[in-house]
């Protein structure tokens, strides 16, 4: 069997990408290393029956590009593949986003996610090997295709190494920021395909004028042939403008083999440009929160702080919330208070709160105020909220969004 080895590469979208590792590698079978459910077809007999992927090994890129190999076994059904991505620090793992058997065409699609892994990490890009295989029952596909974020790995049914267009790079950069005088969130797209480029700019609104725009997501969809260009901002400055912010853009995406049909540009849950409906997106388009996870990683006494942090995985969609929750004294523990998710608005509010522990009976408890570390993790389906906010007791402590890490209140005086 030929072995294709194929690259796409979307650099701008590291502006999504949190500082610090946060989540647990404990928690990482939660993020598809299973077996995710086949779409139901009745044009043949194959079906999916399991589907797995490990990281074999990590470190720092020495500027190898992302790829993999696969192997179609008809004898045991089965499908294996191995390579190496890249990601913002080594210290992540892998899992399968999706797969796919396409009845049609008889073609197998593995989606490969990753997520952060550790809390601290070495500041380098990281390199991730993995190898996975797929298990069927029926027959094998006639072709298999691997991917990661927009980048094909490895595609068995092309020969030169190219499935029409593909994205290899995208940027986003500010044109100018002020305060608003009333202009409508808008954008415009354009396409060269003498240099195979489209080239997109518009306008958002900021809570103030000190943020920059970056890039959600660039996805393109083979399926539709279209292209999905979703903006975001990040705050620039922790003092500002006491106004709405006006923030004009401008960026392009690069593709090789081709250009898509069709181009649209969103912010949060808005279509500025190449949509229907006069650019809103319809209620079906939103994240959908599907389920939420707790608990209290340690507990000590000392001195105290407020903490959280946020980290938003695409891939994985979810988000998850680490942080440090004070205590009165060494009877109390922490658990998931209220959670608002504002899918209109696209933004997730979490209240972590203190209670009295109920294993404590008539045993004196410590009267030193405490520190509670706690994990909340939030499952989406269809992708994630733009923005969290985090409260501890009601109080609020962080408030972040793609591209921000973590915010911490003052210390207590109490």
């Amino acid at each position: 069997m030929d072995r294709r080895k194929f690259l796409r590469r979307s650099s701008a979208l590291g502006a999504i990408t949190l500082a610090g590792c946060m989540a647990d590698a404990n928690d990482n079978a939660n993020t598809g290393n299973g077996t995710p459910t086949p779409d139901e077809s009745e044009s043949d007999d194959i079906s999916i029956v399991d589907s797995s992927v490990e990281r074999t090994d990590s470190g720092c890129s020495s500027g190898e590009d992302p790829t993999a190999t696969v192997s179609i076994d008809p004898e045991s059904n089965a499908v294996t593949f191995s390579g190496h991505v890249v990601t913002g620090t080594p210290c992540h793992d892998i899992a399968i986003s999706r797969v796919k058997y396409n009845h049609d065409d008889g073609r197998l699609t593995v989606d490969l996610g990753t997520e952060r892994a550790d809390k601290t990490c070495v500041d380098c890009v990281g390199r991730i090997d993995f190898d996975g295989a797929v298990d069927l029952d029926g027959g094998v596909p006639s072709r298999v295709v691997v991917s990661h974020d927009d980048s094909v790995l490895a595609d068995t049914g092309d020969e030169d190494g190219m499935t029409g267009p593909s994205i290899v790079d995208s940027t986003i950069e500010l044109v100018d920021s002020g305060c608003s005088s009333g202009e409508d969130q808008t954008a415009s797209v354009s396409m060269d395909e003498a240099e195979t480029t489209v080239s997109f700019s518009g306008l958002v609104t900021t809570s103030d004028p000190c943020h920059e725009p970056t890039l959600e997501r660039t996805e393109y969809d083979s399926a539709t042939d279209r292209l999905a260009i979703v903006v975001g901002t990040e705050s620039t400055a922790d003092a500002c403008d006491d106004c709405i912010g006006s923030i004009e853009f401008a960026g392009t995406v690069e593709f090789e083999g081709g250009l898509p049909s069709e181009a649209y540009v969103g912010h949060g849950d808005t279509i500025l440009s190449g949509g229907d409906d006069g650019g809103e997106s319809t209620p079906d388009d939103r994240p959908e929160l599907q389920a939420s996870s707790f608990s209290v990683t340690r507990a000590e006494s000392g001195e105290p702080r407020q903490t959280a942090d946020a980290s938003f995985e695409t891939d994985a969609e979810t988000v998850t919330v680490t942080g440090t929750i004070v205590g009165n004294d060494g009877c109390t523990t922490a658990e998931l208070g209220t959670v608002e998710y504002d899918a209109e608005n696209s933004q997730l509010a979490v209240d972590v709160v203190t209670i009295e522990r109920g294993d404590t009976g008539d045993n004196a408890c410590t009267q030193q105020m405490i520190g509670i570390d706690y994990e909340a993790t939030f499952s989406f389906d269809g992708g994630i909220p733009s923005r969290v906010a985090v409260s501890h007791d009601g109080d609020g402590i962080m408030a972040a969004g793609h591209g921000s890490s973590s915010a911490s209140a003052p210390e207590s005086d109490t």
